[in-house]
């Protein structure tokens, strides 16, 4: 099944909108050139010789050739597209969408926080499509984003956990329905809790009605998350039909 696909779209939809999905182009489109018509054999032993020492001169021997990942050019490309006076710009995250785990892997060893949110962000959206072997490593990789001091970073952290049917990203959400903060880069602004409880709502079959604003938390609400995780946690498993958490 097609998994929820960028979170913050669809959660955006019910709250004013977020993050507006970039036009995308289709960047592995070849281009066919057609050769023109040999007239003669004199022209085409010509041509022939002119390809051979065209392709002598282009040769890269295989420890001269770089290796990248596939889409480390469309990486860089949307990093360097950002522009703090441009908020429209960081919309151009969603053009990463279409690439794989390895190519924003590396983006988590950064120590530059837009290159960071960008890796997060894209990994919440794409990770759960990772074979198990690629799923265990980001799980790995992500550790010290779910327990560092950044709430956006938290957000997708556990994000990720969960739509990799890991239930272990569910009190990390729950905790984050203290947060009054704003999430990183949303536009309107939007806060950590709001965020939180739609995933939980999303992502669980319970819903406690918990609301929250600035200056404002449902404790109560909040609590009974609490209470239902602590008598639940171990009985919950993966619904594959329903994409959720559910009891057993």
């Amino acid at each position: 099944m097609i998994r929820l696909l960028s979170f913050f779209i669809l959660f955006l939809m019910a709250f004013s909108g977020c993050l507006v999905p970039a036009e995308t182009t289709d960047t592995n489109e070849s281009i066919e050139i057609v050769p023109e018509t040999v007239q003669n054999d004199s022209e085409e032993t010509i041509q022939e010789n002119n390809q051979t020492q065209i392709e002598s001169s282009i040769t890269v021997s295989a420890e001269e050739a770089p290796i990248t990942a596939p889409n480390q050019e469309l990486v860089e490309s949307v990093l360097e597209s950002y522009n703090e006076n441009d908020s429209s710009s960081f919309d151009n995250v969603n053009l990463l969408l279409g690439t794989d785990v390895d190519d924003v892997l590396p983006l988590l060893e950064s120590n530059e926080s837009i290159v960071q949110w960008t890796a997060l962000y894209v990994l919440s959206n794409i990770a759960y499509k990772a074979d198990a072997e690629k799923q265990e490593e980001v799980k790995e990789r992500l550790g010290p984003y779910l327990y560092g001091d950044e709430p956006s970073f938290r957000l997708m952290a556990a994000i990720t956990l969960v739509t990799m049917e890991d239930k272990a990203g569910i009190p990390i959400l729950i905790e984050l329905l203290d947060d009054e903060s704003y999430f990183m880069l949303s536009e309107p602004p939007a806060l950590i809790c709001q965020y939180s409880n739609y995933m939980l709502t999303r992502y669980t079959e319970k819903d406690f009605g918990f609301s929250c604003m600035p200056g404002h938390i449902d404790a109560e609400a909040r609590e009974e998350w609490e209470i239902w995780w602590g008598e639940n946690h171990e009985g919950l498993v993966w619904d594959e039909e329903k994409e959720k958490l559910v009891s057993a």
